[in-house]
C-alpha cells in the first residue's frame, strides 16, 4: 500500500515589494511572502495506511495546523528584509495501522529570475538560506539563524529526508527560512524589471514497509511503487559490514547516494537521518552488495549509482566493490544525464554479476549502458531487455570523447589492473542511437578484455553524427561490441535479428551480427561525384544510390559480394566492379539510365536475369571469365555494342527489345540456351519487344563458319536478313599486320587490348579495323590506308606527332594523343576522309593539315587546341566540340574553305582564342554554332579575325559578315547585303535598298542619322551611339528598325511600321526629344531618357495612329520646362497630341520619372473625333495621368475634382 501527499509553496515578490527593495538598505521592507498549498495525489490501497502532515508558524504558541491548500505557512504579511527569519515546524504522523516508510522533500519547482539595479541577472533562491533540523525548536530570530547559520544553504538546493515510522508515531523537524544580512545590491531589482518568484515545492511521499504483516501477507506490498524515496538505514545500521542485502527501491537509491557522496550521516542513532550537510562518500570497496528481491523502480527518473569526479579520471565516487543481483532483475528505470549513465554509473575494479534490468531508458552524452555506463572490472551472467538508449553529444567544441561508449548492457568496459572481462552475459529487444562506438553488449572494450558467451537478440544500433556534430567520425557499431583499442579475446558469442546502421563520408551503412556490412542509402544530399566503396563493406543495398543525383561514379572495394539492386534507378554513369564478385546480381543496373560504363573484374562468371535491363548503358565489354548472360539482362536497354571477350552462354531474351543494338562480337564460342519466357520460344538478340522483330540491325562478328552457323540458326525467321561476318582477332603486335590476309579489301580485324604498332603498308581499301577500347597504338602512327576503316583505338605518343603524313581513310571512335595530335598531315586530291566520334587530345597542336587536296569531315568530334587546315579542299565540322582546357592555343587558323555546323566553341580568359581566317578568297561558314567564355555565353563572331579576314567572306547563319573601319568600307558592306561589325569611329549611316542590315559597334562608335533612305529594309543597331541631327531626321522608308543597347543623342523622328528600343539610353537637351512622327508602332523596353522636357512625343504626320508601348523606362528630367501648350504646368515624361485627329495608344507599366516632371504621361491636346486610349482607358478631353483637366483661354489647366 502507499500513500502520497504532495504540497507546493509559492514565494512571491510583488510589485509593491519593488518599491521596499529600492530603500532597504534604509530600514525599510525589503519583500514579503504569500503562499498556495496544492495537493496533488493520494493514493491509498486499503484502509490502514494513512500519513499527516501538520506545520506551526506561531513564534508565541504551539498551534499545529493541518498543512493544506488554504493556509499560509509563511506569517501573513510578513515583512522582509535582509536579517528576516522565519521559523515553521513540520510534525510527520503515521496516521494508520500500518508501519511505513516515507520521504520529505523540498524543492524549487519553477523560479522567474529578474535583473538587479547593476544590470545583472538574479534569481532569489541564490541569496535566501534554509535548513532542516531535527526536533521541536522555539527559536528566536538570533538563535534560529545562529543554530543553522553553519548549515544553511540556498534555497535553491533540494533537501531530502526518509525515516521509517511505526503505527501512530511522529516525527517533528523544523525548517529556519532567512535573508542574510549580508545581501546587497546583487538581489536589488531595478525598477521594470520582471518581478521574480519562486515556486517552493513540498512533497511528503510514503509507502509500506515490506516486512509489515497484514492480511494479505508479510510482503503484500513489495511491489508497492517507488516515490523517489532513500533509506540509508541498512548501511548505517552498521557501516563496518563487508555485505549488505537491499530489499527495496529505496534502498537501493541509498546505495547510490552513498557512493555518489550524497548521503547525509544521521545526528542521533541509526532511525533518523540527519538535515545536516554532512555527507558519506563509502565506495564499498572490499565489500559486497546482494540483491534480495526483484526492484521496481516505477519509471521514476533513477540517479545512477557511482558517478565521475570533476575530470574524466576522477574515480573518487565509482563503486568499487562486488555487486551480486543474485538472478533478481532490477525494471523500469531511466536516467537523463550528461554521461556516465546505467543501474551503475562508473565502477572501478568492481565486479557486477548476476543481476537483470528490464524496461530501461537512457538519454545521455556519452559512457552509457543498462547495467553500467564505464566500468574497470568484470561483468558476470548479466541480461538486459527492452532497452532504449539514445546518446547525443553535448559539447560540440571539446567533442571528441562525446556522444560515444555506448552498449547495451556496458558502455566502456576496460582494464583495472586485473581480470576484466564480461562472461554469459545477453542483451535482447535493444534500440541504440549514439554518435559512435555502440555495441549490442559493449559500446568500447580495451585491450586483452575477454567478451565469452554473450548474445545479442532482436537489436537496432545506429550512429547519428547529425545531431550536435562535431565532425565525421568512424562509427565503429557492431553487434557485440562497437570499437575495442586493441587485441581482445573472444569467444561464443552470437547474435540474431541485429541491425547496424551508421554514416561514413554522408553515406549510410548497415551492420548484421554476423559482421557482414551494407551500404544501403547515400543521401540526395551528399555532394561528391565519385563514391569510392570502403573496405568492409560486403554488399549494395537495394536502390541505395536511387535518392542521389550527383554521384557519377562507383568504384567497388575487394570486399563486396553482392550487389543486389543497388543501382536500379540510379544516375550513375560509372561502376568498377571488384575483384572477389562473382555474379551481376538481378536488377543490379536495372533502369539506370545513365549508365555509360560498367567494368567487370576478372572474377566475375555470371551476368544475372534482368541485370542491365532497361539501362542507358551502350557498349559494354563481357570478359572471358563471365559464363552465363541470363534472361532479359540487357532487355529493353539501350545497348548498341555488345564484345563477349570468350566464350559465353546466352539465355533467352538476353538481349530482347534493344532497339539501338546494332553491333555484337563473338571473340570466342557461343551456346543460345533456349527459354520460354511467357509462353513464347526463345529470341536472343532483337530489337523489338516481340519474337524474331526487326534483327536486320543488327551486325554479328564471328571468327569461325561454325559460330556464324549457330547464330543465323539462332535468328530464326531472321536468318537471312543478318549479317554475320568473319572476323581474325588480334592480340600480339607482331600478328597485327599478317591478319590482313585477303589482299582485296575484304579482311575485318578485331585488335585485342594491348599495345601496337600500326601496320599502314599492309590495309587495302574495304578492310575494317576494329579496336577495343584499351587497343593502344605507339609512336607516330601513318593513316595512308587505302580508305579502310578503323573503329576504335587509341594513337599515342608521348614524345612527337600521334599522326603524320598522307591520311585517307574512315576513323570511327578513334582517340589521337599527343603534344601535336595529327602534325604535318596530308590528303590527295579526290579522297574523302571522315573522323567520327573522335576526341584530339593535346597541350599544343590538335590538327594541322598542311597540304588538303581532299574534304575532310569531322562529326561529333572533339577537338583541342591550336588547329590549321592550308589546302585547295575543305573542312567540314558538323557537331563537334572546341574545347580547350589542356593547350594555351585555342582556336582555328583556316587557309581553306570551312563549314562549322551546330558546333560549340569553349573559350577561356587567359588563353588565345581566336577563329581566324588567313588563307585568300576562301569562305567561312558558321551555321547554328554557340560560343563561351569561362561558361558563360559569347558571341561567336566576337573571335572571327585574322590577319586577312577582308580579302575572304564569313557567313554566320546564312547572312555575309563584313568588318568596316571606313565609311567606304561600310557603305561597301551594307550594298553587299553583310552584317557589319563597324569600328570605333565617326560615320554617317548610308541609304540602302531592301535587305537586312545589321550594324555592331561600341559606344565610341558613333553613326550620324540624317535622312537614309531604307525603303523595305529591316534595320538593326547594336551597341553604337547614334547621333540625331535636327527636325525630322531618322531611319526612313523602313520596315523596322531596332536598337539594342545604344545611346541615342540629339532629338529624332521615327519612321516605318515598327520601332523598338531595348535598354537604350537617350541623352536629349533642352527642346529634344524623340518624336513618333511616322512609325505605326514603337516600342520602348527597360530604356534610361535624360532629358530638360518631355522625353516622348506622340503625335503623327502623315502616317496612321501610333501604337506606343512604354516598359521598365527610367526618366530622369535635369530641369523643369513648360508643356507647350500649357502654360502652368511642366511637361509630362510622355507627350500626346492628337492635333492630327488620329487615335493613337499607349501603354506604361512600370515606369519611373523624375519630380522635375509633371506626371508620366499627358494629353495636352485633343480633337474630337478619335478618342486616345492609355492602358486601356479611352479619352476624350486633356489629361494627365488618368485625371481629367480643362484649359482656359491662357492655356492655363486645372485638374477637373
Amino acid at each position: 500500500m502507499a500513500k502520497k501527499k504532495s504540497f507546493k509553496k509559492a514565494l512571491v515578490m510583488t510589485i509593491l515589494s519593488m518599491v521596499g527593495c529600492l530603500s532597504m538598505f534604509a530600514g525599510t521592507t525589503f519583500a514579503w511572502f504569500t503562499d498556495s498549498v496544492t495537493s496533488t495525489e493520494n493514493i491509498i490501497k486499503a484502509g490502514n495506511l494513512d500519513i499527516e502532515l501538520y506545520y506551526d508558524n506561531d513564534a508565541e504558541k504551539e498551534n499545529w495546523q493541518v498543512f493544506d491548500e488554504n493556509k499560509n505557512v509563511f506569517i501573513e504579511n510578513a515583512l522582509w528584509e535582509p536579517g528576516h527569519t522565519e521559523v515553521i515546524k513540520f510534525k510527520i504522523k503515521n496516521a494508520g495501522s500500518l508501519a511505513l516508510k516515507y520521504q520529505f522533500k523540498t524543492y524549487i519547482d519553477t523560479e522567474t529570475e529578474s535583473i538587479n539595479v547593476n544590470g545583472d541577472k538574479f534569481k532569489l533562491s541564490d541569496f535566501i538560506k534554509y535548513a532542516v533540523v531535527e526536533g521541536d525548536h522555539d527559536y528566536d530570530r538570533d538563535s534560529a539563524v545562529k543554530a543553522v547559520d553553519a548549515d544553511a544553504v540556498a534555497l535553491n538546493q533540494t533537501y531530502s529526508s526518509s525515516l521509517k515510522l511505526n503505527a501512530g508515531e511522529e516525527r517533528i523537524v523544523t525548517m529556519v527560512v532567512y535573508m542574510p544580512t549580508t545581501v546587497e545590491n546583487d538581489a536589488n531589482a531595478k525598477k521594470d524589471a520582471p518581478v521574480p518568484q519562486i515556486n517552493l515545492g513540498i512533497a511528503l511521499n510514503a509507502t509500506q514497509l515490506e516486512a509489515e504483516n497484514d492480511s494479505f501477507g508479510p510482503d503484500y506490498d513489495a511491489s508497492a511503487p517507488w516515490l523517489g524515496a532513500i533509506d540509508t538505514a541498512w548501511y548505517f545500521d552498521d557501516t563496518t559490514a563487508t555485505s549488505y542485502t537491499i530489499d527495496s527501491a529505496e534502498e537501493l537509491a541509498g546505495l547510490a547516494a552513498i557512493v555518489n557522496g550524497t548521503a547525509q550521516a544521521p545526528a542521533t542513532g541509526a532511525s533518523t537521518i540527519s538535515d545536516s550537510t554532512s555527507v558519506v562518500n563509502d565506495t564499498f570497496n572490499g565489500k559486497t552488495v546482494k540483491l534480495g528481491g526483484n526492484i521496481n523502480l516505477n519509471d521514476m527518473a533513477w540517479t545512477p549509482i557511482g558517478r565521475i569526479g570533476t575530470t574524466s579520471t576522477d574515480f573518487t565516487y565509482a563503486f568499487r566493490g562486488t555487486f551480486d543481483g543474485q538472478g533478481y532483475t532490477v525494471s523500469n528505470f531511466n536516467v537523463s544525464n550528461l554521461g556516465w549513465a546505467g543501474l551503475f554509473g562508473l565502477a572501478y575494479k568492481a565486479n557486477i554479476k548476476n543481476v537483470n534490468a528490464n524496461n530501461v531508458t537512457l538519454n545521455s552524452s556519452r559512457m552509457t549502458g543498462a547495467i553500467v555506463g564505464q566500468l574497470y572490472g568484470s561483468i558476470d551472467n548479466c541480461h538486459v531487455n527492452g532497452v532504449d538508449i539514445t546518446v547525443v553529444p553535448n559539447a560540440v567544441v571539446n567533442g571528441y570523447d562525446n556522444g560515444d561508449k555506448v552498449g547495451g548492457i556496458v558502455g566502456w568496459l576496460g582494464d583495472n589492473g586485473n581480470n576484466h572481462h564480461i562472461t554469459k552475459s545477453s542483451a535482447t529487444d535493444v534500440n541504440i542511437t549514439g554518435y559512435r562506438d555502440i555495441g549490442g553488449i559493449v559500446g568500447y572494450v580495451a585491450w586483452s578484455t575477454t567478451i565469452s558467451d554473450c548474445s545479442v537478440k532482436d537489436a537496432v544500433l545506429t550512429s547519428d553524427q547529425t545531431k550536435n556534430s562535431y565532425g565525421e567520425k568512424d562509427a565503429n557499431v557492431g553487434a557485440i561490441w562497437g570499437r575495442k583499442s586493441g587485441d581482445i579475446i573472444e569467444s561464443n558469442n552470437t547474435s540474431e535479428n541485429v541491425t547496424a546502421s551508421y554514416a561514413q563520408g554522408g553515406i549510410q551503412y548497415l551492420k548484421d551480427g554476423e559482421g557482414n556490412v551494407m551500404l544501403y542509402n547515400v543521401p540526395s544530399d551528399y555532394k561528391k561525384d565519385t563514391v569510392v566503396v570502403p573496405e568492409g563493406v560486403n554488399a549494395i543495398g537495394n536502390f541505395a544510390f536511387a535518392n542521389n543525383q550527383n554521384v557519377k561514379t562507383v568504384e567497388l572495394s575487394s570486399t563486396v559480394r553482392t550487389l543486389g539492386r543497388g543501382f536500379d534507378e540510379s544516375t550513375v554513369e560509372k561502376v568498377v566492379l571488384n575483384e572477389g564478385l562473382e555474379v551481376i546480381d538481378s536488377r543490379a543496373f536495372k533502369s539506370t539510365t545513365a549508365l555509360k560504363e560498367v567494368v567487370i573484374s576478372s572474377t566475375v562468371k555470371e551476368i544475372a536475369d534482368n541485370a542491365f535491363q532497361k539501362s542507358g548503358i551502350k557498349t559494354i565489354t563481357i570478359p572471358a571469365n563471365v559464363k552465363t548472360v541470363g534472361e532479359t539482362a540487357f532487355g529493353a536497354s539501350l545497348i548498341e555494342t555488345v564484345i563477349f571477350e570468350g566464350d559465353i552462354d546466352v539465355q533467352g531474351y538476353a538481349f530482347r527489345g534493344c532497339s539501338k543494338l546494332r553491333t555484337v562480337y563473338f571473340k570466342g564460342d557461343v551456346n543460345f540456351v533456349a527459354s520460354t519466357l511467357n509462353g513464347r520460344n526463345s529470341t536472343w538478340f532483337c530489337n523489338g519487344e516481340s519474337n524474331n522483330p526487326n534483327t536486320s540491325n543488327i551486325t554479328f562478328y564471328v571468327q569461325t563458319e561454325d559460330i556464324k552457323e549457330k547464330v543465323l540458326t539462332a535468328m530464326g525467321a531472321e536468318r537471312n536478313n543478318t549479317p554475320v561476318i568473319l572476323m581474325n582477332v588480334v592480340d600480339k603486335s607482331e600478328d597485327l599486320a599478317d591478319s590482313f590476309v585477303n589482299g582485296n579489301g575484304a579482311d575485318t580485324v578485331y585488335v585485342s587490348a594491348g599495345t601496337y604498332t600500326f601496320p599502314s603498308s599492309s590495309i587495302s581499301a574495304g578492310d575494317v579495323i576494329i579496336c577495343d577500347k584499351d587497343t593502344v597504338f605507339e609512336g607516330t602512327s601513318s593513316l595512308n590506308i587505302n580508305g579502310a576503316t578503323i573503329k576504335g583505338g587509341n594513337f599515342v605518343n608521348d614524345s612527337g606527332y600521334a599522326v603524320s603524313g598522307t591520311i585517307n581513310g574512315n576513323f570511327q571512335n578513334c582517340v589521337f594523343e599527343a603534344s601535336e595530335a595529327l602534325r604535318w598531315c596530308y590528303t590527295n586530291e579526290g579522297d574523302t576522309i571522315v573522323f567520327e566520334n573522335c576526341v584530339f587530345k593535346t597541350d599544343f597542336r590538335g590538327i594541322h593539315f598542311d597540304g588538303m587536296h581532299g574534304d575532310v569531315i569531322f562529326r561529333n568530334c572533339e577537338i583541342n587546341g591550336f588547329n590549321a587546315y592550308s589546302g585547295n579542299g575543305s573542312m567540314t565540322f558538323e557537331n563537334c566540340t572546341f574545347g580547350y582546357d589542356e593547350s594555351y592555343y585555342n582556336g582555328l587558323n583556316i587557309y581553306t574553305n570551312t563549314v562549322i555546323k551546330n558546333s560549340t566553341f569553349n573559350f577561356k580568359s587567359g588563353k588565345t582564342n581566336f577563329i581566324d581566317m588567313e588563307g585568300t578568297g576562301k569562305t567561312l561558314s558558321i551555321e547554328g554554332c554557340v560560343a563561351y567564355m569561362d561558361g558563360a555565353e559569347a558571341n561567336v563572331l566576337d573571335f572571327v579575325g585574322g590577319s586577312k579576314l577582308a580579302q575572304n567572306t564569313v557567313i554566320f547563319n546564312g547572312t555575309t559578315q563584313a568588318k568596316a573601319g571606313t565609311q567606304e568600307e561600310l557603305n561597301s558592306a551594307l550594298t553587299g547585303k553583310a552584317d557589319v561589325t563597324l569600328s570605333e569611329g565617326n560615320y554617317t549611316l548610308p541609304s540602302v535598298s531592301s535587305g537586312t542590315v545589321s550594324i555592331t559597334g561600341t559606344k565610341n562608335t558613333v553613326i550620324t542619322v540624317t535622312k537614309p533612305n531604307y525603303s523595305g529594309s529591316d534595320v538593326t543597331l547594336t551597341g553604337v551611339t547614334v547621333k540625331g541631327s535636327g527636325y525630322s531626321t531618322g531611319v526612313q522608308h523602313v520596315n523596322t528598325v531596332t536598337y539594342n543597347d545604344v545611346t541615342i543623342v540629339g532629338d529624332m523622328c521615327l519612321y516605318g511600321e515598327k520601332v523598338v528600343f531595348n535598354k537604350c539610353t537617350f541623352e536629349l537637351s533642352k527642346g529634344q526629344y524623340i518624336w513618333t512622327y511616322g512609325a505605326k508602332e514603337v516600342e520602348f523596353i527597360d530604356c534610361t531618357f535624360n532629358t530638360a522636357g518631355k522625353a516622348i512625343l506622340i503625335y503623327n504626320e502623315g502616317a496612321g495612329a501610333s501604337k506606343v508601348t512604354v516598359k521598365g523606362c527610367t526618366f530622369n528630367s535635369t530641369a523643369g520646362d513648360k508643356a507647350g501648350a500649357i502654360a502652368n504646368q511642366n511637361c509630362a515624361a510622355i507627350e500626346i497630341d492628337n492635333f492630327t485627329g488620329l487615335a493613337h495608344s499607349l501603354t506604361t507599366e512600370g515606369n519611373i520619372y523624375s519630380d522635375n516632371f509633371s506626371g508620366e504621361w499627358r494629353i495636352k491636346n485633343y480633337v474630337s473625333g478619335n478618342a486616345i486610349t492609355v492602358n486601356g482607358v479611352a479619352y476624350n478631353q486633356i489629361a494627365i495621368d488618368g485625371k481629367l483637366m480643362t484649359k482656359d483661354s491662357l492655356n492655363n489647366v486645372t485638374v477637373q475634382e
